[in-house]
């Protein structure tokens, strides 16, 4: 399946029932030395824990942050860059409850949806 977005382009291709297969045309950016080269044949993912997305989102905005609830005020440190791959859990209005997972660890927590596109640049 081709992807595309405003800032990625790329495939994603499945491989069974448990594993996926990314690869883009361009390195998305970020920490060259903990984060995979999806620009060098791709990188596969392995399912390890089974749950509900909704979707997949690519953030959008140089830098979108985590919130602890759909509001303003509860704003946390926590952010994610563009290019980042955010796996979607719930949506609230104009909020997305998303999951990244990242060389930290698994962050969870929602991010406004203006922060963030639609795999086909939506």
């Amino acid at each position: 399946m081709e992807i595309e977005s405003s800032e990625t382009k790329g495939t994603i291709e499945l491989l069974g029932n448990d594993k996926v297969k990314i690869n883009l045309e361009e390195e998305p950016g970020g920490c060259w030395n903990v984060e995979p080269r999806f620009d060098e044949g791709g990188v596969i993912f392995e399912l390890t824990e089974r749950k509900e997305w909704k979707s997949i989102r690519i953030v959008s905005s140089e830098r979108a942050y985590f919130y602890n609830s759909p509001d303003e005020k509860e704003r946390r440190e926590s952010y994610v860059i563009e290019g980042d791959i955010l796996k979607v859990l719930e949506l609230e209005g104009d909020w997305v409850k998303g999951e990244y997972c990242g060389s930290y660890g698994i962050t969870t927590g929602w991010i406004k949806e203006s922060d963030l596109c639609e795999i086909n640049g939506r």
